[in-house]
């Protein structure tokens, strides 16, 4: 039996698991919560030591945090209960839709950068040029100011702004370059994501619904994280964020609380006008400004398809 409650878990977390059944998530979630339950039984009958005050209030306050700790990580569980959408059978149907239909907005696609590597600037910049869709205008957002960049932004065909006051980190820079945007739709890319050839043609259409301000995509990556590499488990272990990109997100679209990632997505220029622009003086602007569309009525949507990829950092330094 206790090989069996042991197996289960494993059999379940070997597929991913926003494709799991919903039989098995909720068999999951009820297993896990039995065991939780009955080891804070078996704390709170069987295992207090009560010889001596001290000995009482140390063995309460451990429990307290304990059960703490167990009731917060099960809640999280509980809010995967219910079924969440699967974006991702949609696209083909949004797609057509999209393009039996006259909307053909422009799309300003933004690549804020301060200092990365010339060469990793171009693979982003390659990948935003060559998309499908062809109204877009890609900014390259220069906090550095190197005169190289300039260059090659004009040889690939994006116009490039520098601003002279850098405050307010990357939202700073993003709403720099917004005021020089017209465009319907803004597409953002850190620099060193590399859009897919079809970003921009499978997205859109998802944001035919008026009151859609933003789609998310998940953040992938080409190299594998410091971490799982020093320990030689990246071919087996999957790296922090899939768990976030592959469970937590997913579930957060189905009760309408998607987070904003920073790079790869698309929003609404109105919609962020109405919130004044990314939120500056914040360390996740682009968390924060996820909430303020929420805040206004804006919702925001999740797409589970791997649509760009990026470099995870290289070290812990």
């Amino acid at each position: 039996m206790s090989l069996l409650l042991l197996l289960w878990p494993l059999a379940l977390i070997q597929r991913p698991e926003a494709e799991s059944p919903l039989w098995a998530r909720r068999s999951l979630i009820l297993l896990i919560s039995a065991l939780t339950l009955r080891y804070l039984h078996w704390r709170c009958t069987a295992s207090l030591n009560l010889d001596s005050p001290v000995s009482t209030g140390l063995s309460g306050l451990l429990l307290l945090a304990e059960s703490w700790l167990l009731i917060t990580g099960l809640l999280p569980l509980w809010l995967a209960w219910r079924r969440f959408p699967d974006r991702r059978v949609d696209v083909q149907t949004r797609h057509r839709d999209w393009q039996a239909s006259n909307w053909r907005p422009h799309v300003d696609v933004l690549v804020p950068t301060c200092g990365e590597p010339l060469a990793v600037l171009q693979r982003s910049l390659l990948g935003c040029t060559q998309q499908s869709y062809p109204h877009t205008t890609v900014w390259v957002l220069d906090d550095s100011g190197r005169n190289e960049v300039r260059q090659l932004a004009k040889r690939l065909g994006c116009r490039y702004r520098h601003r002279h006051e850098r405050r307010h980190a990357k939202a700073g820079n993003l709403n720099a370059g917004l005021r020089g945007c017209h465009g319907e739709l803004v597409a953002v890319f850190d620099a060193d994501f590399i859009p897919q050839h079809r970003f921009l043609e499978l997205c859109i259409g998802f944001l035919q619904e008026p009151d859609v301000a933003l789609l998310q995509t998940p953040q992938a990556f080409i190299n594998a994280d410091p971490v799982m590499r020093n320990l030689r488990m990246e071919s087996w272990l999957l790296p922090d964020e899939e768990s976030f990109y592959r469970w937590i997100e997913p579930v957060r679209d189905g009760w309408g609380a998607v987070v904003c990632a920073g790079t790869a997505f698309l929003v609404r220029r109105r919609a962020l006008d109405q919130v004044g622009g990314f939120v500056e003086g914040a360390l996740s602007e682009d968390f924060v400004t996820g909430i303020a569309l929420r805040e206004q009525g804006w919702r925001l949507l999740y797409l589970q398809q791997k649509l760009s990829a990026g470099l995870a950092a290289e070290s812990m330094a």
